[in-house]
């Protein structure tokens, strides 16, 4: 077995990008939230807030298993499961129930909100925001 080396994270270009990566993904977070908390935003609004949390969070997942591979020995790799894609239809789902929750709550409003949510997720796929 290989000797872990000590070494100090925190001074790293990968642990500056997962730091960054994070910090971006809690704006996002914060943004989603303020959102929720406003009085009529826009779908406009909503959406493109959507859009840019889904690209700060797939971003802040790839940061984060970087900096994983980096910090676990290189034998532990093969037994140390990073892949942790959400399927498209559970990303779709979760989208259109924040958006859901982001427009009050409506009723009647699923199918709607399904189509919107594909749009997203496909937006952020490809970093359209």
């Amino acid at each position: 077995m290989a000797a872990i080396q000590s070494v100090d994270w925190r001074t790293t270009s990968t642990w500056k990008s997962y730091r960054h990566a994070f910090e971006n993904f809690r704006a996002e977070v914060g943004r989603v939230q303020s959102l929720g908390a406003a009085s009529n935003p826009s779908r406009e609004e909503i959406d493109n807030a959507v859009v840019r949390l889904q690209i700060a969070s797939e971003d802040y997942r790839v940061a984060r298993n970087v900096l994983l591979r980096e910090m676990i020995p290189q034998e532990h790799h093969s037994t140390t499961s990073m892949n942790d894609d959400i399927p498209y239809s559970e990303r779709v789902k979760e989208t259109a129930a924040l958006l859901w929750e982001l427009e009050g709550r409506p009723n009647g409003s699923a199918l709607d909100d399904w189509y919107r949510a594909e749009a997203i997720v496909r937006r952020s796929s490809m970093g359209i925001l």
